[in-house]
């Protein structure tokens, strides 16, 4: 009968413990729900009242979200310009002594302007990108990029009339080697100095410096008269890819033909082996010139 009495008494006083363990653990959910303490110690504010205090400005931090430490500008400091991607301006290579390929000497002290009385100064200055101030090229021939897509101020329709390059106003006029002595240069220098060009001599024997070499002699002359001698390495590294992407599509059949390159004088003409186009096609693969040259 005592252990009963006893059992019961435990029971009663288990169940007044649980009863205020409950109690005292809602009463500190609700105090943490109020007022979470401060991380830093300090005692939390009452989340139920409202600030009177103005809050401070916000400082910029040197730290991101994930904590990794980062570099602050004040709104206040000038920041680095961005980098650009323009050119910086290329080093003028004037004053300029050149001597041309007749073994005359020149000199300019700015670049001057340039006059194309022969084709093959028209498409070099094409290939290196030179504006020309006068050529004989036409306006339609003009537009082609072959031709210099539009380089030209002036046209000169009689490039043997001292008065048309005497109103385009040119300093230098250009032409071929080839030329050299002949009674339209002897006008020609009348209006402006005459710069020979290298030639390639497909009448008759071969000239001294002819072909290809010519050519390439011909973009850096160009390439310096106009201030830009980067254009002529440009020029010849597109030409040298010309010649590789030519002998790669080379084949038995193509380095075995004969070839005959027809234009008209009075008549019919062919070039010759000899001459830039066909030592170029028979160095790449693509055939044989027939002919001895213009007849």
């Amino acid at each position: 009968m005592s252990k009963l009495t006893l059992s019961r008494s435990h029971l009663v006083l288990a169940i007044g413990l649980s009863f205020a363990l409950v109690v005292a653990a809602c009463s500190s959910d609700e105090a943490d729900t109020a007022a979470p303490p401060s991380s830093a110690g300090e005692p939390a504010e009452d989340a139920s009242e409202p600030s009177t205090e103005p809050e401070p400005a916000a400082e910029e931090s040197n730290e991101d979200p994930s904590g990794s430490a980062t570099a602050s500008t004040p709104a206040d400091e000038p920041t680095e310009e961005a980098e650009t991607d323009e050119p910086e301006p290329v080093e003028s290579i004037f004053p300029l002594t050149i001597v041309d390929a007749a073994g005359t000497e020149f000199t300019f002290e700015e670049p001057p302007r340039l006059g194309c009385a022969w084709y093959g100064c028209v498409e070099t200055a094409a290939a290196v990108g030179v504006d020309l101030y006068a050529s004989i090229v036409t306006p339609d021939e003009n537009a082609q990029p072959f031709y210099g897509s539009g380089n030209t101020e002036v046209f000169i329709t009689d490039f043997q009339n001292p008065e048309e390059w005497a109103a385009a106003g040119v300093d230098l006029i250009l032409t071929s080697v080839n030329a050299a002595g002949s009674p339209g240069i002897e006008a020609m220098e009348q209006a402006a100095p005459v710069f020979y060009l290298y030639y390639d001599n497909f009448i008759g024997p071969p000239a001294e410096i002819g072909g290809q070499t010519s050519y390439l002699l011909n973009l850096e002359f160009l390439a310096q008269l106009g201030d830009n001698v980067d254009a002529a390495a440009r020029a010849t590294a597109e030409y040298q890819a010309m010649l590789t992407t030519m002998s790669s599509l080379a084949t038995d059949a193509t380095a075995a033909q004969t070839i005959s390159v027809l234009f008209a004088l009075d008549g019919y003409a062919t070039l010759g082996p000899v001459s830039a186009f066909c030592s170029l096609l028979q160095e790449t693969g693509h055939g044989t010139c027939v002919g001895e040259g213009v007849g």
